[in-house]
């Protein structure tokens, strides 16, 4: 974001619209590899949402950062960012934003070998989602379980959860 543009977020009062943003950019960073900028845009964000003491957007952002750290390998660093989004949103009522962190938070288990953990947080990822109507977050944690988890899983499990998937994300 130009310096110009946060001026005018600065002057028109949008600063969590400012916020909003800079979570953006540092996912959309994080997904190009490009570290450092992703950072620089999360902490914007990250102080922000704390001035305005949002916890939700907060939160939020702390999910971004875990997705950014996964990219980058620091899975222990993303599993304890994440633990931290998990534990403000199961406060704060956003289930979507919830089955999201939880998501995340699935994936870094997953990847730090803590599988039984990772399953625990991928199903209710997916019970969370359906719940409150969000297929495609339901059809993509369920897609984690296929990708982080799939050797761990029995034939049945497998074939389960890939119909799973399916049926959720048929609509999307």
């Amino acid at each position: 974001m130009s310096a110009d543009t946060s001026f005018y977020f600065e002057q028109a009062g949008l600063s969590r619209y400012q916020a909003c943003v800079e979570n953006n950019l540092g996912f959309l960073f994080g997904t190009i590899k490009k570290f450092a900028d992703a950072h620089e845009h999360l902490d914007r964000a990250q102080a922000l949402f704390t001035t305005l003491k949002d916890r939700v957007h907060l939160a939020q952002v702390y999910e971004t950062r875990a997705r950014v750290l996964l990219a980058e390998e620091r899975i222990s660093e993303a599993e304890k960012v994440i633990r931290s989004a998990v534990r403000t949103l199961e406060k704060g009522g956003e289930q979507s934003l919830l089955a999201e962190a939880l998501t995340t938070q699935g994936t870094a288990l997953a990847r730090l070998g803590h599988e039984q953990k990772a399953r625990t947080a991928l199903e209710r990822a997916i019970e969370i989602a359906e719940q409150v109507g969000d297929p495609e977050s339901a059809g993509l944690a369920a897609l984690v379980v296929i990708e982080e988890l799939s050797s761990f899983l029995s034939n049945d499990d497998l074939n389960a959860t890939v119909a799973r998937a399916r049926d959720c994300l048929r609509s999307t």
